[in-house]
């Protein structure tokens, strides 16, 4: 991950707007690079774009099955919790 922060200008990533800031660089980088498509945006996030690509083309030469399961976040689901209740 120090190679991926220098790539995407983090200079200091124990600093929190530092480190948000290079991690929406490198998501906006990958939603890109997957032409919007969030499901692999945010596996190559997680896993590294080499490791979906490369499940990507597995999936092409075993008849197309989906082997990158779909991802998606509501936006309940990314909401603050309410301490409340």
């Amino acid at each position: 991950m120090p190679a991926t922060a220098r790539d995407h200008n983090v200079k200091d990533p124990f600093d929190p707007l530092d480190n948000l800031e290079g991690g929406a660089t490198y998501l906006k980088r990958l939603l890109v690079r997957y032409e919007g498509d969030r499901a692999l945006a945010l596996a190559a996030y997680n896993a590294g774009p080499r490791a979906v690509d490369r499940a990507r083309a597995g999936a092409a030469m075993i008849g197309g099955r989906n082997v990158c399961s779909p991802i998606e976040v509501s936006p309940r689901e990314s909401s603050p919790v309410n301490a409340d209740g």
